[in-house]
């Protein structure tokens, strides 16, 4: 039976044994203990699971088992687990369906730490990597950085499957240099010092955003700090060192902790501006909230929403609408931001549903007048049209198809003052035009126009 020493922590130790009431051995042998592996320290690193491998080539990446304090385990005998699959759509019984198609990997235990996992790709495309470390109580536990994907295509070189082949070098150059620019970035976001953040509140709100998007990106830049840091160690183990990448990625190790502290310090140095902030614009929000209820209420009062305004006296009452809804909707995009920054959405609901109400009414006027402009232009022509070229079953159809355009308007209040106007117009026409096809039936003509006499008397 192996005794737990993990409360102990690693050691190593003198092993001595007493019998029963009998005195300890003289004799002793070393024992070294270690702390078990930890599935959330787990790394896996190399260009198996990147992007770009060399379809039908042998590619491979690296395991490091570590424990809690998150240091690499020197001994073996871990157990893992790792699928390599890809995705294959397939028919069944007319049902489109998707199963794994598995590739078997080959995995090495290197006895210090780290195991050497091997496959070769079947066919192009993506495929996806579960590796998960059997803990004590043989469950299975997804490593750090778990599932992986990558991608193999024939356009990729086959020395980019090496391990310090051309893709890994380029692939930790270019994180290298992404991670450089976004703690630049970060860095001078939360600078205080420079900052005009206690009379703006933009600037009050791009530190507090860039502290907070930091922190979002804090653990997994640190995996992939930690990532390289791993890949350049196993460089250095296969005699191809790239010193400078390692020292780049040692420095940005140490600029995030100091970053870190500096997002912290920020955090407390702004919390008293940021209530009061949040305070002041949450009553500015609530203003603009009521600004709008009093514009809602009093929008059907405009003369745009008055039949008697005519086509043209609402053409040229839309602009004025336009930017008053315009600077409606500038101003809900600042509060919904201050919204979201101070963190109370809720506080901004009823004005989106007031805005929302508002521009919804004044679209639908705006296409009703629109509507009626045409209408109206089709019932002057009409009245242009020479008595001999008029059709009247035509006139009757085509107001028809007018009529079912205007009835079918997205939002339309059939209450309206304007509505009911175009309405009864339309119904004066639909009155007039049976007339008018009586009058130019056949039966009315008469070489002595008598039913003509008789209709002027």
């Amino acid at each position: 039976m192996t005794p737990n020493f993990e409360q102990a922590g690693p050691k190593e130790a003198q092993v001595t044994i007493r019998a029963e009431r009998q005195d300890l051995t003289i004799v002793s042998t070393s024992f070294k203990f270690y702390l078990n592996t930890k599935a959330d320290k787990t790394l896996a690193f190399g260009p198996g699971i990147l992007e770009k491998n060399h379809l039908g080539t042998e590619t491979s990446f690296y395991v490091q088992a570590r424990n809690s304090l998150n240091e690499n385990r020197q001994s073996g005998a871990d157990k893992f687990s790792v699928e390599i699959y890809r995705n294959e759509d397939y028919v069944e019984d007319d049902e489109e369906k998707t199963k794994k198609v598995f590739v078997e990997p080959i995995t090495k235990d290197l006895d210090d730490g780290q195991y050497l996992v091997k496959y070769v790709a079947d066919i192009e495309g993506d495929f996806f990597i579960d590796v998960k470390y059997v803990n004590e109580e043989g469950e299975e536990e997804l490593i750090r950085g778990a599932p992986f994907k990558c991608t193999h295509t024939a356009e990729a070189k086959p020395t980019d499957n090496e391990f310090t082949g051309s893709m890994m070098v380029s692939n930790i150059q270019k994180s290298v240099a992404r991670i450089t620019e976004f703690l630049a970035t970060s860095n001078a976001g939360v600078d205080t010092q420079n900052s005009d953040y206690e009379t703006n509140v933009y600037s009050l709100l791009k530190i507090k955003e860039t502290a907070k998007n930091f922190n979002i990106s804090k653990d997994k830049t640190v995996l992939e700090l930690d990532v390289m840091t791993q890949c350049l160690a196993n460089f250095e183990k296969l005699k191809a060192p790239r010193n400078k990448d390692f020292e780049s990625c040692k420095k940005l190790t140490a600029d995030i902790i100091n970053l870190e502290k500096k997002c912290n310090e920020t955090d407390k140095k702004i919390t008293t501006n940021i209530k009061s902030e949040a305070t002041k614009r949450k009553e500015e929000i609530k203003t603009f909230e009521d600004e709008l209820k009093v514009y809602l209420l009093g929008l059907k009062q405009k003369p745009i929403y008055k039949y008697d305004t005519g086509a043209e006296g609402a053409r040229e009452l839309v602009g004025a609408i336009d930017s008053e809804v315009s600077k409606f909707q500038e101003d809900f995009k600042k509060f919904i931001y201050f919204a979201e920054m101070f963190e109370y959405p809720d506080v901004i609901e009823q004005s989106k549903k007031n805005l929302d109400m508002i521009t919804k009414d004044t679209s639908s006027i705006k296409c009703l007048w629109e509507h009626i402009k045409t209408i109206q232009d089709q019932f002057n022509i009409w009245l242009k049209t020479p008595w001999g070229k008029v059709n009247g079953q035509d006139m009757a159809d085509d107001i028809k198809s007018l009529n079912k355009q205007l009835t079918s308007l997205p939002n339309l209040d059939r209450k309206s003052n304007v509505f009911t106007g175009i309405a009864a117009e339309i119904k004066s026409w639909n009155i007039f035009l049976p007339l008018i096809q009586e009058l130019k039936n056949e039966a009315m003509q008469a070489d002595d126009d008598r039913h003509w006499n008789k209709c002027r008397e």
